[in-house]
């Protein structure tokens, strides 16, 4: 017999049970590990962009959203396992919106104002 037989059910995290504000503030703590630290001196590189912050807290959330919908499914549970699919959308498109502007950013291209 699996293991997911007696597992319980994952419970929701934050923001309503959507679970965007963890998965946007571990892909927001792993960059941050990346940009120098205050005071130091930064030698060549750049500091990381909020673009690249943005769009990596939004792929993270995308792929929660897709986890959680494949477990909804798996228990039957094909109104929330859809509401999490559509949640997984919009931060995808949101994601490519901040890595559209990354590109261009790092391209030296103007930034596009919406």
């Amino acid at each position: 017999m699996s293991n997911q037989a007696t597992m319980s059910k994952p419970t929701p995290k934050t923001n309503g049970g959507t679970g965007d504000s963890a998965a946007t503030k571990s892909g927001h703590e792993f960059y941050q590990k990346l940009e120098p630290k205050a005071g130091k001196e930064q030698t060549g590189n750049p500091p990381v962009s909020a673009a690249h912050h943005e769009a990596a807290g939004h792929h993270d959330a995308a792929a929660h959203h897709h986890r959680q919908a494949a477990f909804e499914q798996s228990q039957g549970e094909h109104e929330l396992a859809e509401q999490h699919a559509h949640r997984a959308h919009d931060h995808g498109e949101q994601a490519h919106a901040y890595s559209a502007s990354a590109l261009a950013q790092l391209r030296g291209e103007p930034q596009r104002r919406s």
